[in-house]
């Protein structure tokens, strides 16, 4: 496991790098969010989150 920390409009964020990804301490953040990460492949990941459903996309340049 890698651990990234995101500064992202003054708020913190960590990601978990394992199989798959996920968004630790969001703080009930409302908005979508568009990260940049260069982990491994320099993946674009997209964070979206809707009322009862997170989704989590990932897209290759």
């Amino acid at each position: 496991m890698s651990i990234v920390k995101i500064i992202f409009r003054r708020k913190k964020y960590i990601i978990l790098q394992n199989s798959n990804i996920h968004f630790i301490n969001i703080n009930q953040y409302k908005y979508n969010l568009s990260i940049k990460i260069s982990i491994w492949n320099c993946a674009y990941y997209k964070y979206k989150r809707t009322k009862k459903e997170k989704n989590y996309i990932k897209r290759k340049f």
